[in-house]
């Protein structure tokens, strides 16, 4: 399914410039430290250098200094200090990020946020992509609000901007650590110099590593929630002629930190075919209501929680970013602006519990055999046919699931951007295009494990007992983008700023999904209710059901539309330390989600 979302917003506010220490914010934050204090906020909301005071948007601002007080390590940590802006984890791994309310509660890794991340105003394609981005800062930006006249991407909802801090022509370096609950430990350096004279490096690194998880079980003495997760960042800043400059930026992000297990709130086991509720004796324990403590959701906290025995719900994340900022100094008036970029990403076999159920040993199923209820079916049915695919050869003492998900994937984007800046006695302009085009292939194993609603299937017609355990879902979405856009600041007096704003974008997607049998245990299912012959291993996604061209394929569409977005702002000083602003905005989004046949 495709969603294409448009926003419209307009916002009147009073900025009032205040006196603070280290990095500032055009909105009050009340969990900063507000004791501290500085003259003059300096940001790049509009891709120069500006008072924070003269811009006509809603803008939190954080230096280095402040982030390492507040204990901001992440994108997602923003939500405690930012007004407005929320972060929630999805069950595939994705971030969704919420600004003002605004954002897309997606969990494949092809959709965009309605939030932009940008770093050194380099562009983070997807928001799975976007963890580890706030490595070594100068400071970050958030600006609320829809975006696209000055940034590379349009969004909705606003763009977190992060700065990161440059290197030095002398020699500087820096280390601190702070360690905490769960046998957590944190530690970050950088070291800064001139390598030549006219080309200055910066090396940074992170590791964040906790020895014991912070969820426990419910059914047994085991834990969840470990962090491993690495950064770095190098950095050169080269003086190629006094008009010239080039600033190259390389990072790396590895997360095998574990995923989290979800709280079960209730089990209501549903009989596929719509056959009528029965005894189940998997789930009679539970469900009689005789252990209300398998059933943590309904408590307090997510402390609580289960996953299947045995098995380690964890990421395998792997991030690689290169970009090249090039200026050049046109005149002393005008800058030309190249901003190129690559990411890479990698997804290697992450792994996360969906069910909330310790689960039960294969040798437990086997055992109820005996136990089988005629009240299922009119013939009964024998609960070895739980044991589909790879759980036939489980042993006895192995643990089988009842909702698991393993992901393999890969992202590749490239961006560019071009712009010129100029500025004459009343107006300050900017003029640039835009290009990105990414891939996104991914796989996804859905383990359903002892779940009802895909075992002990009774054909209504047949009587045949058939069953499956996995899926697997594959898609790729190649995605292109061009824009134009130009903006400019129209110094009407003295104390009157009018800005206007426009970009055009054109947007393609092309879209390859389907859903896949598993060695052969979900294709004679499909053969046998949708009449269609399916290889083991082949799509499942049944086209032109129920016409006699009835077949199985994958699923191919494009999507191609073009969009005008704009803002039209005027800031007024009423006085050197407050200013009236109002601004009108639209920003556009393009979202793919996808919906699996299961």
């Amino acid at each position: 399914m495709i969603k294409v979302f448009n926003l419209n917003r307009i916002r009147i506010g009073l900025l009032t410039a205040m006196s603070l220490s280290g990095p500032a914010y055009a909105e009050d934050n009340s969990k900063a430290n507000k004791n501290n204090k500085i003259e003059v906020i300096q940001v790049t909301a509009q891709k120069r250098s500006q008072s924070i005071n003269e811009i006509p948007m809603a803008i939190s601002a954080f230096g280095s200094a402040q982030l390492d007080e507040l204990g901001i390590k992440d994108t997602a940590d923003l939500a405690a200090v930012v007004p407005g802006f929320n972060y929630s984890d999805t069950a595939f791994g994705p971030p969704v990020y919420t600004l003002r309310g605004v954002g897309f509660n997606e969990s494949s890794a092809t959709a965009t946020s309605t939030v932009g991340i940008y770093v050194d105003e380099v562009a983070i394609p997807f928001p799975i992509m976007t963890k580890g981005a706030n490595l070594d800062l100068e400071r970050v930006e958030v600006l609320k609000g829809p975006q696209g006249t000055l940034y590379g991407r349009n969004s909705t909802a606003g763009a977190i901007n992060y700065i990161a801090a440059k290197p030095t022509d002398n020699f500087q370096s820096g280390f601190k650590s702070t360690a905490g609950n769960f046998q957590k430990i944190s530690a970050e350096g950088f070291v800064s110099g001139a390598l030549t004279d006219n080309l200055n490096a910066r090396l940074a690194l992170r590791l964040i590593n906790s020895a014991e998880g912070w969820q426990d079980s419910i059914s047994r003495h085991d834990k969840l929630g470990e962090q491993d997760k690495l950064s770095t960042r190098l950095t050169l800043d080269w003086a190629i002629s006094d008009t010239t400059n080039a600033l190259i930026r390389g990072s790396y992000f590895k997360d095998e930190s574990d995923s989290l297990a979800p709280q079960a709130i209730q089990y209501n086991p549903a009989k596929a075919g719509g056959v009528a509720n029965a005894s189940w004796p998997i789930f009679g324990p539970i469900l009689d209501g005789s252990n209300p403590d398998l059933f943590p959701g309904n408590g307090n906290g997510i402390q609580e929680a289960d996953w299947t025995a045995g098995r380690n719900p964890a990421l395998d994340h792997e991030t690689k970013n290169m970009s090249l900022k090039l200026t050049h100094e046109i005149s002393d008036s005008m800058i030309f602006t190249s901003l190129t970029s690559y990411s890479d990403f990698d997804d290697n076999n992450s792994q996360y519990e969906r069910g909330g159920f310790g689960g039960v040993t294969a040798g437990f199923v086997r055992d109820l055999v005996n136990l089988t209820p005629t009240s299922l079916f009119d013939s009964g049915v024998d609960y070895e046919d739980f044991l589909q695919g790879e759980y036939a050869h489980y042993s006895d003492d192995e643990y089988v699931t009842s909702d698991y998900v393993f992901q393999n994937g890969s992202i590749t984007s490239f961006s560019q951007e071009f712009r010129v800046n100029g500025e004459t006695e009343n107006v300050n302009w900017i003029l640039g295009v835009y290009f990105s085009k990414s891939d996104v292939d991914y796989n996804t194993l859905q383990d359903f494990g002892t779940s009802t609603n895909v075992n002990l299937f009774k054909h209504p017609a047949s009587g045949q007992v058939l069953g499956f355990n996995q899926l697997r879902n594959e898609v790729n979405q190649e995605s292109e983008t061009w824009a134009t856009f130009a903006s400019a600041d129209w110094n009407v007096t003295d104390e009157l700023t009018v800005t206007t704003g426009l970009r055009y974008t054109n947007d393609s997607t092309d879209y390859k999904g389907c859903t896949k049998d598993v060695d052969g245990t979900a294709a004679p299912i499909w053969s046998a209710f949708f009449g269609v012959p399916i290889e083991p291993n082949s799509c499942l996604t049944v086209h032109n059901f129920p016409g006699s061209d009835a077949r199985v394929d994958w699923v191919y569409d494009t999507l191609k539309e073009d969009s005008v977005s704009w803002r039209f702002a005027a800031n007024y000083e009423m006085d050197r330390d407050t200013s009236l602003y109002a601004s009108y905005s639209r920003g556009l989004k393009q979202a793919v989600s996808h919906h699996w046949p299961q």
